[in-house]
């Protein structure tokens, strides 16, 4: 898996300076999740992109991927993540898979009240 760097902003803070992971359909992604993260993915391909962010069973045993399709030429966000739900097992790691990569990058925003303060 390839890690998406964590990128903190505050209440003021501005995602014009955000920097992207450039997307692998091919050995997918993971990322440390703080609970309070959120996923942005640019797809600035000519095709949709199917993003599949993996669940884990709760203590009832439920799961539930969360499917983002993201048109061409189109940004979508999913999150933050709730850690039993989502954080695989052995850690604090989120993965994050693409059906196709071309012309697609990723970010993981994390909320921080006390950035920009």
């Amino acid at each position: 898996m390839i890690d998406i760097p964590i990128q903190s902003i505050g209440f003021l803070g501005s995602i014009a300076a955000v920097s992207f992971t450039a997307g692998d359909a091919g050995n997918d992604h993971d990322f440390d999740n703080s609970g309070n993260d959120f996923l942005w993915v640019q797809n600035d391909g000519g095709g949709a992109v199917q993003v599949t962010i993996v669940s884990v069973a709760d203590p009832f045993g439920r799961t539930g991927d969360i499917v983002m399709s993201v048109a061409a030429a189109g940004r979508g966000v999913a999150g933050p993540f709730p850690g039993p739900l989502f954080n695989q097992s052995g850690g604090k790691r989120v993965n994050v898979l693409l059906d196709i990569d071309t012309s697609v990058t990723l970010a993981v925003i994390r909320y921080d009240p006390r950035v920009n303060i």
